[in-house]
C-alpha cells in the first residue's frame, strides 16, 4: 500500500514535471519569435521610408532617430544607443524605451558637439557605431544588433 502511494505520487510529480517543461518551451518560443519579430521590422525599411536617419544638422548638433516597430506578442523594452567618433575623440548617447505589444515608437539620441569635435569631422572620417537592442520576458532575454558605418577605408 505504501509502495503505490509512492508510485502515484512518483507519476504525479513526473506528469507536473513534463508539463513545466512544455510550459517552458512554449515560453521560449513565444519570446524568441516575438523578439525576431520586432529586431527585423524595426530595421526594415516600410513604405519606402528607412527606418534609421540621422547627421549631423546645422546647428552642429548630431541628431540620429529610430523607428522602433514592436508587431510581437509580448511587451519589450528597447535600447537605441550611437556611438560617433573621430580622430581622437568619441561621443555616445543612448535611450530606452518600453515597446507594449503590437505598437510601434520613434527613439531619437541627440548630441552636442563642440567647435573642436566639428572641426575634427571634417579632417578625419568619422565613424558611427549604431546599437539596438530588444528585450523581454522581464529582461530575461534579447536579441541585439551593432553596425558600424564610415570610418577608414
Amino acid at each position: 500500500m505504501k509502495s503505490e502511494k509512492i508510485r502515484n505520487t512518483a507519476r504525479q510529480l513526473a506528469k507536473l514535471a513534463a508539463l513545466v517543461q512544455l510550459l517552458t518551451y512554449v515560453i521560449a518560443a513565444v519570446t524568441l519569435l516575438s523578439l525576431t519579430i520586432s529586431l527585423f521590422t524595426s530595421l526594415s525599411p516600410s513604405d519606402g521610408v528607412q527606418p534609421f536617419t540621422g547627421g549631423i544638422l546645422e546647428s552642429g548638433d548630431a541628431k540620429f532617430t529610430l523607428n522602433v516597430k514592436n508587431p510581437g506578442f509580448l511587451d519589450s523594452q528597447a535600447r537605441f544607443g550611437v556611438r560617433l567618433s573621430a580622430g581622437d575623440w568619441s561621443i555616445e548617447a543612448e535611450k530606452t524605451a518600453d515597446i507594449p505589444a503590437r505598437m510601434e515608437r520613434t527613439m531619437t539620441v541627440e548630441m552636442k558637439l563642440s567647435e573642436k569635435q566639428l572641426a575634427s569631422l571634417e579632417r578625419y572620417k568619422p565613424v558611427t557605431s549604431v546599437t539596438f537592442e530588444s528585450r523581454t520576458l522581464a529582461n530575461l532575454s534579447g536579441v541585439g544588433v551593432r553596425a558600424q558605418i564610415g570610418g577608414p577605408a
